[in-house]
């Protein structure tokens, strides 16, 4: 076998290099067709063909596409053993996957056969169709196959309805919370506390935490770190805080606990007034029942966390995301806590009965 020369291999790892970011980007954009992603929540896979089918087929349609580019501007030789792109964006992946601590998080149930279906169709692509460029450019002559088209269309429909369990999927999701939340709490739980000692706020900010650390991997904040004296970041640390000088993540914990503690202050003043005019104006859906005022103490919890949020990333979505993780962290690591985060909200309201 030849031995591949090194601007070769460089061609080819920068290819693969852009192939993960492309199935990223595919992948991003395929939501609404039932794509999931990695997460930190347990999602059932809403469409099990079409996540295997496009994991599987993306980097395959990606080296074909390539390989006619390559053809086309007539850069043949970059074209020889081609497949190995594949062997490239995987080991990325898995070392991405792996310095982002998101490992535990990988179905490896689904990833060990995904990964051996695009290796073998991709050597298989490359061998039978790739090699040969006079059957890799389209010709009229070989569109006869449309029977099995049919085929595979109707099976891929009929697999997509199926529907994977989600036992191992929320017991992935499980261990990774527990793990980053047993780190994180390690790590800075002292500051955190030293800011605040309610139990439900604290859950709050390590939700918080853990979720700006898998969307911000240590990778990307040390390279946000580089980048900041250019002036091309502007959040840092595991807290992803706005900072005028550098910080460390300690530092990042340290203003970002500050932050979502004045913002919860700024949000229940605002509540107050905001129930007062209610109540005045007598706008029923928020009138306390005294029939049932824990229903009532629990939904304007959920306000003030929402509000609290929004001032700390104005993007709703981000909010919904951490009340949905702020939920699972207290059920999991604060069963017995009975904080509030109303203060002295309730006590203040003069009850009026609904009629």
């Amino acid at each position: 076998m030849r031995v591949m020369s090194l601007d070769v291999f460089l061609f080819h790892f920068g290819l693969a290099i852009v192939m993960f970011f492309v199935v990223n980007w595919l992948g991003k954009r395929s939501i609404p067709l039932g794509y999931i992603h990695l997460s930190v929540f347990a999602r059932e896979d809403p469409a099990p063909a079409f996540n295997f089918t496009f994991r599987v087929l993306a980097p395959v349609v990606f080296l074909l596409l390539v390989s006619v580019a390559l053809y086309a501007i007539h850069l043949d030789r970059f074209v020889g053993n081609i497949f190995l792109v594949v062997f490239y964006y995987f080991g990325i992946r898995l070392l991405f996957n792996a310095f982002s601590e998101r490992w535990r998080l990988l179905n490896w149930m689904s990833w060990g056969p995904q990964i051996i279906v695009t290796v073998a169709l991709s050597w298989l692509s490359y061998s039978y169709l790739i090699k040969n460029r006079s059957i890799l450019f389209p010709n009229l002559d070989t569109i006869g196959k449309e029977l099995w088209l049919a085929i595979a269309v109707f099976l891929y429909a009929l697999l997509n309805r199926v529907r994977l369990a989600g036992k191992g999927t929320e017991q992935r999701k499980r261990a990774y919370l527990r793990h980053r939340y047993t780190k994180f709490e390690r790590r800075y739980g002292s500051v955190v506390r030293k800011h605040t000692s309610n139990c439900k706020l604290e859950a709050l900010v390590f939700a918080v935490m853990i979720l700006e650390a898998f969307n911000r991997p240590k990778l990307y904040r040390l390279i946000e770190r580089m980048l900041f004296p250019l002036g091309r970041a502007k959040s840092l640390g595991i807290m992803q805080v706005k900072a005028r000088e550098n910080i460390s993540d300690l530092e990042s914990v340290d203003l970002g606990t500050a932050k979502i503690v004045s913002d919860h202050v700024k949000a229940l003043a605002e509540l107050k007034i905001g129930l007062e005019e209610d109540r005045l104006r007598g706008i029923r859906d928020i009138i306390w029942d005294i029939r049932d005022p824990e229903s009532f103490a629990h939904r304007l919890e959920d306000r003030v966390i929402h509000q609290t949020l929004v001032k700390y990333n104005y993007s709703g979505d981000y909010a919904r995301e951490i009340e949905d993780l702020h939920r699972i962290i207290l059920k999991e690591f604060y069963p017995h806590c009975k904080d509030s985060l109303l203060g002295d909200i309730l006590s203040q309201i003069q009850p009026i009965k609904k009629t």
